[in-house]
């Protein structure tokens, strides 16, 4: 379930913030979300399921973000 949560507020928060003309929010929110998310959850975190997602999805923001630069 926190998985799951974890990837639904990843995926909206940047959608959100481009609806509220807001474009640099997205990254800020991205970061103080994960640290939320370490504070709440603590060592009761999913590591192993986002591993595997992070493995895919790692190539992806990279390459997005440095074609943004």
């Amino acid at each position: 379930m926190k998985t799951i949560a974890v990837l639904v507020v990843a995926i909206a928060m940047p959608l959100v913030s481009e609806a509220l003309e807001i474009p640099e929010a997205k990254f800020v929110g991205i970061i103080f979300f994960g640290y939320g998310c370490f504070r709440v959850w603590g060592e009761d975190k999913p590591e192993k399921q986002l591993a595997t997602v992070w493995m895919f999805c790692q190539p992806l923001l990279f390459g997005s973000v440095g074609a943004a630069v």
